[in-house]
């Protein structure tokens, strides 16, 4: 009886009916004549190594041979040694009464020479306790493992700086039976070629990259053929790292208080290991660095400094990288990265005619981190001496002045460590007086804004879609102006800069042009990526802040309006809010630049309400209480503090003071209302279609007088010539009720535009803001004697 293990090697399998048969072994005369023979006393294989399983099999055939034809028998096959691959199966034949074993040899092995021998085991029991005539029959069999070709490794990889060469590397091949050598193929990835040296010395090879190469990855294949077999492909990577060692990036800071060390800083550039010694160059666009020396040796610093006019012109509050590229030779070029985050306390922005000459008075100061401590103490003036400073957020300074002379002023707040940061320009303007005239000019008028600097008076005029410069010179007794336009196809609206350099324009494109104040050539251009549809033409200039925010509409878009920063010239979102701007907004800001009223819309019941915005916060806040939503004419006294909208007079917190409405008599209807710089004084134009004339009536607003009550009248001025046509019904070429005012930053002068005449009409003393006159004045008629 065979233990399992053995017969595992070979299972018996029954091949005869089921009938008959008994017990007896060693083929004994109770196997009814039973006989096993089989075909072969000797299999020889042989097989390639790793070949597949089953490869080169071969047959064994057992056949039974005698006996009444209905025994059970059960045949199977048992191997010794490793050379053959088990199970051994055997396929049966009833009717031929034959069982064939398919052998394979065992490909696994190792190359070389395996022996063994396969029992074939023919019995009448599955114990096998009664073997049949013949059986156990014993082959001998050998098994030859022919070596396949093959590399000691699959793949190699290698590493090293550039221009230092990588130690080499061996591998061994296997070779085929018979074959003394192989040929190779070096086949190369993307990129570089010919960058491998492969050296054989028989079945030997040694591997190695060249020089020469740049840093970065590269990869190749060696193919080895030795004819008989299949080729062998050896993977090679090769990783040529930087042999010029720097940092990639290098970050500084510098708020208010840092120290001077921290304008300047250096950064170490090494070789890689191995490379030889050498000097490095380095250089950069960006100018607001300094490189202390463009070149140096191998292994010695790159210094660099902060450069003071450079840093001064960089954005607040945010990080700017400069690049620095850096060379050595023949060394892939290295690029340093060098952010600098600018944190600094600053001035931005200033009320730029905030006082006359010889008045003292408030100016205020937009910026960047205004709170912080000690902030008194750094202001720098240039001819003058600051006074009091309160603080009115982090965005916005009120400075006192005391009275100065005509002339430019400028502030500014340097930094602990010497960095400059931006000035602001005061400009302190004398008054002006004018002698009375008028200007002949056509085209409906939009906007229109006075810059004392220049003299001159800028009108968007709708019907030519251009920008009008009427520049006022002469005397007194001899007045001039010279008059000069542009036409910008799609012209939507314009206004003013804070700092008074440059006039806005915004295109139905979304271009935002900055004009020249001296001839309206174009400074800058920038694509705003935002169409500007038609809304509400209301005739008021664009809102522009202190702060360098501009609001205008996009037409009928519900919540729809465009925000742009005027310091960068980008489109921001709008301040948190629940706004419905319907053909809005448009609205008006204080002289001063820090207070708006914005109207949503009037197209919409119930109308939304009106939205105040004040540059210490920058929020668009709704209006409550009993107060208007929507106007078409406004202005306001200098800081914004009393307005004037479509007839009544407000306090910003839209506390009514008083009725300017009924003031005209029977026939005089009031067009447009302006306000003197201190707010006691109200300039309502009115115009009598029946009589055409026009008339200023003056009013004395400096008391608060409440709901219902009427501003008192001090006096009236006329223009000589009606600023627009008289016709009583409006068209495209004449519109009587389309006159816009304005009064001079000195309160010296009314200009009154409309769409056939500028009439410059100048105030005299007497009805000016400022102190009243004893007794208030009549009538005064500005031009020539009347008939």
């Amino acid at each position: 009886m065979k233990n399992a293990t053995r017969w595992a090697l070979g299972a018996l399998v029954l091949v005869l009916g089921a009938c008959g048969g008994g017990g007896g072994g060693g083929g004994g005369p109770s196997n009814n004549g039973l006989r096993l023979t089989v075909d072969s006393s000797r299999v020889d294989f042989t097989v390639l190594e790793g070949a597949t399983p089953g490869q080169g099999a071969q047959t064994v055939t057992a056949r039974l041979s005698g006996g009444n034809g209905n025994e059970s028998v059960f045949i199977g096959v048992e191997a010794t040694g490793q050379g053959v691959l088990l199970p051994i199966g055997v396929t049966i034949d009833t009717v031929a009464r034959t069982g064939v074993a398919s052998v394979a040899p065992n490909a696994a092995l190792a190359a070389g020479t395996y022996n063994g021998t396969l029992r074939v085991l023919a019995c009448l029991d599955a114990a096998c306790n009664s073997p049949i005539s013949g059986s156990p029959f014993t082959i001998n069999y050998g098994t030859t493992v022919q070596p396949r070709f093959k590399a000691s490794v699959g793949s190699l990889a290698f590493a090293a700086a550039e221009s230092v060469q990588a130690a080499a590397k061996t591998l061994t091949l296997t070779l085929p039976s018979g074959v003394s050598a192989a040929t190779h193929t070096v086949r190369y990835g993307s990129g570089a070629t010919g960058w491998l040296q492969v050296d054989a010395t028989g079945s030997s090879y040694s591997i190695r990259p060249g020089t020469g190469l740049a840093a970065g990855s590269y990869n190749a294949q060696i193919d080895f053929d030795a004819g008989s077999q299949p080729r062998v492909t050896v993977d090679v990577q090769h990783v040529v790292s930087a042999g010029l060692v720097l940092a990639p990036l290098v970050e500084a800071r510098i708020t208010s208080t840092s120290p001077a060390s921290a304008n300047s800083g250096s950064v170490a550039v090494d070789a890689a290991p191995g490379v030889a010694a050498g000097t490095w160059t380095a250089s950069t666009a960006s100018p607001w660095l300094r490189l202390a020396s463009t070149t140096g040796a191998l292994g010695t610093p790159l210094q660099w400094s902060i450069d003071p006019e450079g840093f001064r012109a960089l954005p607040n509050g945010a990080s700017t990288d400069a690049r620095v590229t850096v060379t050595a030779g023949a060394l892939t070029p290295q690029v340093l990265t060098l952010r600098l985050n600018k944190d600094v306390a600053e001035f931005q922005g200033i009320d730029t005619l905030a006082v006359l000459a010889g008045e003292a008075g408030e100016v205020l100061i937009h910026g960047r981190l205004l709170d912080e401590a000690g902030l008194q103490q750094r202001v720098v003036a240039t001819g003058f001496t600051p006074g009091a400073l309160t603080v009115r957020s982090p965005k916005l300074l009120s400075l006192q002045v005391g009275a100065l002379a005509a002339g430019s002023y400028t502030l500014t707040l340097p930094t602990a460590s010497g960095l400059p940061t931006r000035s602001v320009q005061l400009q302190v303007l004398a008054p002006v007086d004018r002698g009375a005239q008028v200007v002949a000019t056509t085209g409906i008028k939009g906007g229109v804004q006075w810059d004392p600097i220049t003299q001159s008076l800028f009108v968007h005029n709708i019907s030519q879609s251009s920008v009008m410069r009427f520049q006022l010179g002469g005397s007194v007794a001899q007045p001039s102006a010279t008059v000069s336009s542009r036409v910008i196809a799609g012209l939507m609206g314009i206004a003013l800069s804070p700092d008074r350099r440059s006039v806005i324009a915004i295109t139905a494109t979304g271009t935002l042009l900055r004009l020249s104040t001296q001839d309206l050539s174009t400074q800058t251009s920038t694509e705003l990526g935002r169409t500007v549809a038609e809304g509400t033409s209301v005739g008021l200039p664009l809102v522009v802040t202190g702060d360098q925010r501009l609001l205008m509409s996009q037409g009928s878009q519900f919540a729809g309006a465009l925000y742009v920063d005027l310091e960068t010239d980008r489109v921001l979102p709008l301040p948190t809010g629940n706004f419905t701007f319907y053909s809005g907004p448009w609205g008006r800001v204080s002289p001063n630049g820090q207070r708006a009223l914005i109207v949503q819309t009037a197209g919409l019941s119930p109308a939304p309400p009106l939205l105040r915005r004040d540059a210490a916060d920058g929020l668009l806040s709704p209006v409550v209480g009993n107060a208007p939503s929507f106007f078409y004419r406004g202005a306001s006294d200098r800081r914004g503090t009393r307005w004037v909208l479509d007839g009544r007079v407000y306090t910003y917190d839209m506390v009514q003071q008083g009725m300017l409405q009924p003031v005209p008599p029977d026939g005089w209807f009031g067009q447009e209302a302006v306000m003197s710089r201190d707010g006691s004084r109200t300039y309502l134009y009115t115009r009598n279609a029946v009589l055409s004339q026009s008339r200023i009536f003056v009013l004395d607003t400096g008391a608060s007088l409440g709901t219902g009550y009427i501003f008192p009248s001090l006096g009236t001025l006329e223009p000589w010539l009606e600023p627009s046509c008289s016709n009583q019904v409006q068209n495209e070429s004449c519109n009587g009720y389309a006159t816009r005012v304005v009064l001079t930053d000195d309160d010296r002068t009314l200009l009154l535009i409309g769409d056939r005449q500028l009439a410059v009409v100048p105030i005299p003393a007497n009805l000016r803001g400022g102190p009243l006159p004893a007794t208030a004045q009549g009538t005064r008629w500005m031009g020539p004697a009347r008939r």
